[in-house]
């Protein structure tokens, strides 16, 4: 079996969380966070800062890991995903063409009312702001 894994960041600044909405791949249409497929040689830290880069244009340095999720993708590929704590260091915002569709800024009380999104950018939250860093999660869907 196939295996991919994928880095990415929850980004917290001034009391609001940063999703993405994509036009592509598995999570296109729904609330996600930044972030994507390592590259050959490629850490999962290292894809999470490059991704969330192209995918926003802000630079960010990590922090903890925030949790793991371990789940199979539409193609039945096993993927393993990241999530680590983002803090924005430079750059400014912009839609990375043709891939992002739209960018939120949102506080952990709107979570509930955020519509489609992925299991891991709601579940991310709420370990975030339950101080349940580092779980891990065996999602059965990706949203």
């Amino acid at each position: 079996m196939e295996k991919i894994g994928v880095g990415s960041t929850l980004i917290y600044h001034e009391g609001r969380f940063l999703l993405i909405k994509s036009l592509t791949g598995p999570t296109a249409g729904l609330w996600n966070t930044p972030g994507g497929k390592l590259e050959d040689g490629e850490t999962f830290e290292e894809a999470a800062v490059r991704e969330t880069f192209e995918e926003t244009g802000y630079k960010v340095e990590l922090g903890k890991l925030v949790n793991v999720y371990y789940f199979s993708d539409d193609k039945g590929r096993q993927v393993i995903k990241r999530v680590y704590e983002g803090k924005i260091v430079g750059g400014e915002l912009r839609l990375e063409g043709g891939k992002v569709l739209q960018v939120l800024w949102l506080s952990g009380n709107e979570v509930p009312d955020l519509g489609p999104a992925t299991f891991g950018a709601t579940q991310s939250i709420r370990d975030y702001l339950n101080g349940k860093l580092g779980t891990v999660h065996y999602p059965q869907r990706i949203a």
